[in-house]
């Protein structure tokens, strides 16, 4: 019995001894768990130091906000399968769904022992779930057609090439902004990773038990796009994802509570967008220090 107090006293000794020279060099000695707010939506963190010049952070962020755009409110024509033109005589009001839902890793880098501004790299992982891309743009409520033209009316984007988006057998519209994979496309990879980098403002781990930091930086998705859905050949070969280009805009003109103008803009601007390879991060981070 003595003989095992004595190992316990010894273990607890060297324990404390340990851990009092990795306090001097704030190794792995400490931790923190983090609240954030920003773009990449809302997530929580545990931080923990590697050296005075190191952080590293990994958390989980999502954002499951809709906002409905009343003053948006338009009135289509739509196609039937037999290419009948055909006026919906219903108000359809937009929403738009955030789907943000991803897991981040990153290493926080410190030029000095003291110093708040940093750089950061690392990664988010699931930016592009597999319902969707990270936000959805749907009708409010199903539209006001038989049961048999669920899945088959819609708007027709390219009549020659038969790529038309359609509402689903509940009878929504709804397109996706979704993102590219370069690193899966690259490799040949299963997976939705999307590299990041970029600076920040404040040590998010201090000798202070509340600290605060912000993170500005870029993730790189490629590029980004609207993608739309066809249901008419549903039952044959599934269910069709239809990438919506900016030449495409041209056939939403159709609708006539949106002024040509407006949508030529959109066009202009979009056209531009497609060939952006990066999604901005902002957010802010309130960390408290456990030990």
């Amino acid at each position: 019995m003595k003989k095992a107090i004595a190992i316990l006293i010894a273990a607890a000794a060297l324990f404390a001894s340990v851990n009092a020279s990795a306090q001097d060099k704030w190794v792995f000695n400490h931790m923190g768990i983090g609240v954030s707010a920003g773009l990449d939506g809302f997530g929580a963190d545990l931080i923990v130091p590697i050296t005075p010049f190191f952080q590293l952070r990994g958390g989980y962020a999502m954002q499951p906000l809709s906002y409905d755009i009343e003053k948006a409110k338009f009135n289509p024509q739509m196609s039937k399968a037999n290419g009948d033109v055909w006026n919906l005589n219903q108000d359809i009001v937009p929403r738009v769904q955030a789907n943000l839902d991803a897991a981040h890793l990153f290493l926080d880098i410190y030029p000095g022992k003291k110093t708040g501004l940093h750089l950061t790299v690392g990664a988010y992982y699931g930016m592009h779930p597999e319902n969707g891309g990270p936000y959805r743009i749907t009708t409010t409520e199903p539209l006001t057609i038989d049961d048999e033209d669920k899945g088959s009316v819609g708007i027709v984007l390219n009549e020659e090439e038969g790529r038309k988006l359609t509402t689903d057998k509940e009878g929504n519209l709804m397109i996706d902004v979704s993102l590219n994979n370069p690193l899966a496309e690259k490799y040949n990879l299963p997976t939705n990773l999307y590299p990041y980098a970029g600076i920040g403002f404040g040590r998010n781990l201090s000798k202070s038990r509340i600290g605060f930091s912000m993170d500005l930086g870029v993730i790189y998705t490629g590029s980004f796009g609207l993608n739309g859905y066809d249901y008419s050949r549903e039952a044959t070969v599934g269910v069709q994802n239809v990438p919506i280009h900016a030449a495409d805009l041209d056939a939403l003109k159709q609708i006539d509570a949106i002024p040509e103008n407006i949508i030529d803009m959109v066009e202009g601007y979009y056209g531009k967008a497609e060939s952006i390879p990066v999604t901005p991060v902002l957010k802010f981070n309130l960390v408290f220090r456990l030990f």
